[in-house]
């Protein structure tokens, strides 16, 4: 075989497989489009993070949103109850926070009354986090931007982010193609009332896990300083549209080995700083809370909200 003919037929097979790829990953943009994808997801976060995209002619006078500290530790009905003020939590994975920014605030506001305070909660340690792609679990964002924003949006990201796109799509084609359904229906079973009362809650999601009982934390690998200029412009974003801006960092359990770093670095720059509560207030899954934690978290915040409007809302005491 002469060296020309090798170099064709190497040629062939390279446009062969690169065909047969792009089928399959065009199949499969449109398998994540359909609700057969959601029927066979079997991730908690996945299946909460297009809320703010599906509300329609809300009128809530508080909007929750941060990473999934807040979707599992703002409970809008206690900050009704306290407060009076309607509210929505449309909180998402901090890897789709963090990579597509206040996609789903926007969202939200152009299908819904403008509210009258957003409440940006996040756990610390997410503000020492990199906004880049290659620093992500990008399952999160791809999916949404797939689901929810134009295919030539969805497209455009994509193709600035290969890496990521093949490993989303990767494991996505493997599911549509041999789904486990045993998977799917042992998720169904442990997380889909949980599912139900986040829709029912206003969206605030419990997870069926156990109260931590020990801490095991060990001092994280952050960045030399929190991204401070990104709050000030998320402030000023939604500022110049009328809305008050309050920022809160999530609690922390008592024994977290970074908090006195937390409130140290973060002084000044949010409205409440970071809190201690008890280990047990969090479950297994160590950042997220059980719903005691999230009644207590919310009562912190509805002080907050109350400092900010005052004569405006009446807070009761803790506890009622």
């Amino acid at each position: 075989m002469s060296y020309k003919r090798w170099l064709g037929m190497v040629a062939m097979v390279m446009v062969a497989i690169t065909a047969l790829l792009a089928a399959a990953m065009l199949q499969s943009i449109g398998y994540v489009r359909t609700e057969r994808f959601r029927a066979n997801a079997t991730d908690p976060y996945l299946l909460t993070e297009e809320r703010a995209f599906h509300l329609r002619h809300q009128e809530c006078d508080v909007l929750i949103y941060g990473d999934s500290t807040a979707l599992t530790g703002v409970a809008p009905q206690v900050v009704q109850q306290r407060t009076g003020l309607t509210s929505c939590n449309i909180s998402v994975p901090v890897s789709t926070l963090l990579v597509l920014g206040t996609l789903p605030v926007d969202a939200y506001l152009q299908q819904n009354r403008k509210p009258r305070i957003l409440v940006l909660q996040l756990g610390p340690e997410t503000l020492y986090l990199s906004h880049r792609w290659e620093t992500q679990a990008a399952d999160y964002p791809i999916a949404l931007l797939l689901r929810d924003q134009p295919t030539v949006r969805a497209l455009q990201q994509l193709a600035l982010h290969p890496a990521q796109a093949v490993l989303f799509f990767w494991p996505v084609t493997r599911y549509r193609l041999l789904p486990d359904r045993g998977k799917v229906a042992t998720f169904r079973q442990t997380f889909g009332p949980a599912l139900q009362r986040a829709d029912q809650q206003g969206g605030l999601l419990t997870l069926p896990s156990p109260a931590q009982t020990a801490c095991d934390t060990v001092p994280r690998a952050l960045a030399s300083q929190p991204d401070l200029a990104w709050l000030d412009e998320m402030r000023q974003r939604y500022a110049a549209q009328g809305i008050m801006v309050v920022v809160r960092a999530s609690p922390v359990p008592a024994c977290d080995p970074d908090l006195v770093r937390f409130q140290s670095e973060l002084a000044g720059h949010v409205d409440m700083n970071v809190l201690p509560l008890p280990i047990t207030y969090f479950n297994d899954r160590n950042r997220h809370m059980t719903a005691e934690g999230a009644r207590v978290e919310t009562e912190q915040l509805t002080d907050l909200l109350s400092s900010h409007l005052p004569g405006r809302v009446n807070t009761p005491p803790a506890g009622q």
